[in-house]
C-alpha cells in the first residue's frame, strides 16, 4: 500500500511539457537529440577536499573535480552527473563514512551517493520542467557487486519524480509523466540491471595538456573515428577535460571561458555529417571563468531544435 500511495503521489505531480531545461519547443525532442551540459566525476569535491580510507587528506590538484555541491551545480545549469563510486559496508560506516555506494576519485573518498541523489531529488521537485541524466561508468572493481546489488535501493530516494527506463524516449512525455531522472550504468553491472545500460560515443577517456585547450577538428575526428556515430542508440559524449599535465582546476581554467564556444562548431560539424548533433558534455570545476556549459548548451539546443523541426517538415514532404 505504501509503495502505491507513493507512486500516485509522484503521478500526480507530472504536468504537460512547455518547455525542457528551458528550451522552448524542445518538448518533441528525444532524450538523444537533446544536448545536456555535464559534470565530470561531479561529486569529486562536491563536498569538500576528499579522504583517504586512512583518514589523511588527498590533495585536491589530484582529486578534487568540482568545487561546488550538487544544488550548485543545479543552479549553474548542469543537468548530466558523472559519478565514480565505490561502496562502504555496515562494518565500516562510522561517522564521515556512511554505509552504501559513496562518490569518489581513484582512491580517494567523498560523501555517500544518497546526498548528491536527494540534492536533485529536491530540485526536481520545485523545476518540473527540468530533466536530469545520470551516469555510473568507472568504480572500483572490488565494490563491482555490491554497489550493483544495492543499486534498486540507494535510488528508491526519488520522491519528487521517477526514473525513466526508457532509453531514447521523446522529453515531452517524461515531463507529462513525470519520470524525468535517466540513469545510464556500466555494462558490468550486469544487462540484467534494471538501469540502461550505458552505450556511448565518447571523444576520449585519457588525455594531457599544458597550455592549451582542445581544438575543434580534434574532437570531431575523435568522434567521427567511431562508426557507431550515426546509430541514434548510442549518446554522443564530448568529454571536455584533460586527465594531466597540470593540477585538475589549471587543466580546467584551459578549457573554459570562450572555448566553450568550439563546442557549438564540434556540434555543427556533427549535424552536417551525420544528421545528428552532441548529446553530453562533461567539464571539470562548472563554476570557473566567464562562460557558463550550460548557456553554450542552450544554445546548441536551440539550433538543433530548429534543425529536427526542419529536417522533419521535409520528410513529410
Amino acid at each position: 500500500m505504501f509503495n502505491f500511495l507513493v507512486i500516485a503521489s509522484i503521478i500526480s505531480l507530472a504536468h504537460t511539457c512547455t518547455t525542457v531545461n528551458g528550451v522552448t519547443g524542445a518538448c518533441d525532442l528525444r532524450l538523444n537529440e537533446f544536448a545536456f551540459a555535464g559534470a565530470n566525476n561531479a561529486g569529486a569535491g562536491a563536498y569538500g577536499v576528499l579522504w583517504y580510507w586512512t583518514g589523511v587528506a588527498a590533495l585536491s590538484c589530484f582529486y578534487r573535480h568540482q568545487n561546488k555541491n550538487i544544488t550548485e551545480q543545479l543552479e549553474l545549469g548542469i543537468r548530466y552527473f558523472d559519478f565514480d563510486t565505490a561502496y562502504i559496508n555496515a562494518s565500516s560506516a562510522t561517522g564521515w563514512w556512511e554505509e552504501g555506494i559513496v562518490m569518489v576519485d581513484g582512491d580517494a573518498y567523498s560523501k555517500s551517493l544518497k546526498h548528491a541523489l536527494t540534492e536533485i531529488d529536491n530540485f526536481l521537485g520545485e523545476h518540473e520542467d527540468e530533466v536530469v541524466v545520470i551516469r555510473l561508468k568507472n568504480h572500483s572493481a572490488w565494490a563491482r557487486e555490491a554497489i550493483k546489488s544495492t543499486l534498486q535501493d540507494e535510488f528508491s530516494i526519488f520522491n519528487n519524480t521517477q526514473l525513466n527506463g526508457e532509453r531514447n524516449p521523446r522529453l515531452g512525455d517524461a515531463i507529462d509523466r513525470n519520470w524525468r531522472v535517466f540513469v545510464f550504468v556500466n555494462e558490468e553491472f550486469g544487462r540484467q540491471c534494471f538501469k540502461p545500460v550505458l552505450e556511448q560515443v565518447e571523444s576520449v577517456s585519457h588525455a594531457g595538456a599544458t597550455v592549451k585547450c582542445w581544438e575543434v577538428n580534434e574532437i570531431y575526428d575523435m568522434i567521427m573515428s567511431d562508426e557507431r556515430v550515426t546509430d541514434e542508440y548510442y549518446q554522443v559524449q564530448v568529454n571536455w577535460f584533460y586527465t594531466y599535465g597540470l593540477c585538475i582546476h589549471e587543466l580546467a581554467s584551459l578549457c573554459d571561458g570562450e572555448e566553450l564556444y568550439k563546442i557549438r562548431e564540434i556540434n555543427r560539424l556533427l549535424r552536417e555529417s551525420t544528421g545528428r548533433g552532441v548529446n553530453l558534455v562533461l567539464i571539470d570545476y562548472v563554476g570557473s571563468g566567464d562562460v557558463r556549459l550550460a548557456d553554450v548548451m542552450k544554445k546548441i539546443n536551440e539550433e538543433n531544435v530548429k534543425y529536427i523541426a526542419d529536417k522533419r517538415t521535409q520528410a513529410g514532404n
